[in-house]
């Protein structure tokens, strides 16, 4: 180093039994960090985690994967942003919506309105045309619609099909 301390913030992903921490320095660079963890451990870093980005001046969210209880987000929803619920499983587009998702969104609305809490919700994963009115009326402030976007031969008119729902 060149005598000086670079700042540096480090995010942390669960991911199943993984923890990625990804270092990133004051130059921008990113490095990533593997390290294999007990589950229950990782809970235990959400907390410190938004407290640190909500330092930062930045708003925090998270995000729960579909087989993942809404209660494992009970100690932190008065602190984050935003709930990003899954509704397929990670990892590649065009999946099928599983409708589940939509049990968490309307429990999560509930729950938000019942403690008067102000996160967003949004909802990624096999959001259609044809679910999405569905998806808006379950309680989702944000859609996330990827391959039901860029998969149709126009997107810029597919786009304003899905705005006009």
């Amino acid at each position: 180093m060149s005598g000086h301390q670079e700042n540096e913030i480090f995010q942390t992903l669960a991911v199943d039994d993984i923890v990625y921490k990804t270092k990133l320095t004051r130059k921008f660079m990113m490095r990533k960090f593997y390290e294999p963890l007990d589950p229950k451990k990782i809970l235990s870093f959400i907390p410190g985690t938004i407290q640190e980005i909500k330092a930062l001046g930045v708003k925090a969210g998270v995000s729960i994967n579909p087989a993942t209880s809404l209660s494992t987000l009970d100690y932190i929803l008065e602190d984050v942003d935003l709930v990003l619920i899954m509704s397929v499983n990670p990892g590649f587009g065009g999946q099928k919506f599983i409708p589940s998702a939509l049990e968490k969104v309307r429990a999560l609305k509930e729950i938000r309105e019942y403690n008067n809490l102000k996160f967003e919700i949004e909802i990624d994963g096999g959001v259609t045309l044809q679910n999405l009115e569905e998806v808006v009326s379950a309680g989702v402030d944000i859609v996330v619609a990827g391959s039901a976007v860029f998969g149709a031969e126009n997107v810029e008119e597919r786009t304003k099909e899905f705005v006009n729902i």
